[in-house]
């Protein structure tokens, strides 16, 4: 098999943990090709072309139809690894560093263990938080997102909200794995969903992801997290956007799904004024 035949082999391949193996054996194979800067050059035109055309295409052409897009299948497999590939560098780099992602996909997914959210239950969500707050006009509001749903099991994250700044835009997309447990502990992935949801939000209230505003933590300080102010930056953006997620999940079709069975009632009802205070002001 020839090189072009692998590229060819990689692109169509419908399988995350397949691809894996072939982005090893194509980086291997293709460091040894004399002309590997026309290679790299090709590889990346093919990812892209058969990646993210179509999403490119309805995003900013067809600004009417539904306000964020679901992959499955190949399709969803070929965004993941568009979307978080490394960037191209020299030749020999850049061949390198795919045969170093081939092994990350290996080493971080597995088979699915857990359950995923559905195509259905997401359409159901969003067009309850369209219809109630307006949620993808204000949150995704200079491109669609993606909702990527991979029918895999990932060893550290059930879900990932990728936040990519492009000048004064924020564009978000979300990936949706299978739980990475099945045990009785394990949230719904409605939940995390909602949790993710509220990482969007966080970043365009925000436009930055990675604090939390110093006047939030003072007020769930004083309302019923008194050591919040005491955590790192990182754990801080994690309960905010589980803050927001019971917000919006409280009082909704929804609520079934909060995991947060000790929190008390009073401090739900607040979260959910909060996020009605940061959506009013978005």
């Amino acid at each position: 098999m020839n090189i072009y035949d692998k590229i060819n082999a990689v692109i169509n391949c419908d399988d995350l943990l397949t691809w894996g193996e072939l982005l090893i054996d194509f980086a291997e194979s293709a460091l040894k090709e004399k002309n590997r800067a026309k290679i790299v050059k090709f590889f990346y035109q093919q990812l892209q072309y058969f990646g993210l055309l179509d999403y490119v295409f309805d995003s900013i052409i067809n600004k009417n139809d539904s306000q964020y897009l679901i992959y499955e299948g190949i399709d969803a497999v070929r965004k993941y690894v568009a979307l978080t590939i490394p960037k191209q560098d020299t030749p020999v780099k850049t061949l390198k560093s795919i045969k170093t992602y081939g092994n990350q996909i290996l080493s971080d997914f597995k088979k699915p263990v857990g359950k995923r959210i559905t195509k259905e239950k997401i359409e159901e969500i969003m067009h309850y938080l369209d219809e109630k707050f307006s949620f993808s006009k204000k949150v995704f509001a200079d491109r669609k997102p993606m909702f990527i749903l991979l029918n895999y099991s990932h060893r550290k994250y059930n879900s990932e909200c990728l936040v990519m700044p492009y000048g004064k835009e924020i564009i978000q997309h979300f990936f949706l794995y299978n739980m990475k447990s099945n045990l009785e502990d394990t949230p719904a992935p409605e939940a995390v969903f909602f949790h993710e949801l509220g990482h969007a939000l966080h970043a365009r209230y925000t436009e930055n992801v990675k604090v939390v505003p110093e006047e939030i933590i003072l007020f769930l300080k004083e309302l019923c997290m008194p050591k919040i102010d005491l955590l790192e930056p990182e754990q801080q953006r994690e309960v905010f956007a589980d803050i927001l997620s019971i917000g919006m999940m409280y009082d909704s079709p929804f609520s079934e799904y909060d995991p947060f069975v000790k929190i008390r009632e009073d401090d739900k009802k607040v979260f959910r004024m909060l996020v009605e205070k940061i959506l009013d002001s978005i």
